[in-house]
């Protein structure tokens, strides 16, 4: 489905801005729910996933059950829900560093962060 040039610019597509950071969070949401749903379903009844680890950051040292791989992708809907009902200021007095692009980037950065150890904790579950 091709979007018409006016949709594109009122979605904030075609440009780093708050529709393109939507967008692609939706997408690493999605996919980390995929991989979750994966993973559980090829790890045995009882099995223990890693929520937390201990002050070292080695260890962990809390648990739950197959639900646990949920955890990550519901803390970056959270941040995509979030970040996506904060309104932007219109003004010129926001300056270069609170612009559409540095919001859009740092929002990113955030659900591709969490992503990040979405993954660790998949992988330290099936391997």
């Amino acid at each position: 489905m091709r979007l018409t040039g006016d949709l594109r610019s009122r979605l904030g597509l075609g440009r780093l801005g708050r529709g393109t950071a939507l967008l692609a969070s939706a997408g690493l949401i999605g996919a980390m729910l995929l991989v979750s749903l994966v993973a559980a379903w090829h790890l045995p009844a009882g099995a223990q996933v890693p929520i937390h680890w201990g002050e070292a950051g080695l260890l962990p040292d809390r648990y739950a059950g197959k639900e646990g791989l949920l955890f990550f992708p519901l803390v970056a809907a959270a941040i995509t829900a979030a970040l996506a009902a904060v309104p932007m200021r219109r003004s010129g007095d926001a300056g270069p560093w609170w612009s559409e692009r540095a919001y859009a980037l740092a929002w990113v950065a955030a659900v591709l962060g969490v992503a990040a150890l979405h993954a660790l904790t998949v992988a330290s579950v099936v391997a």
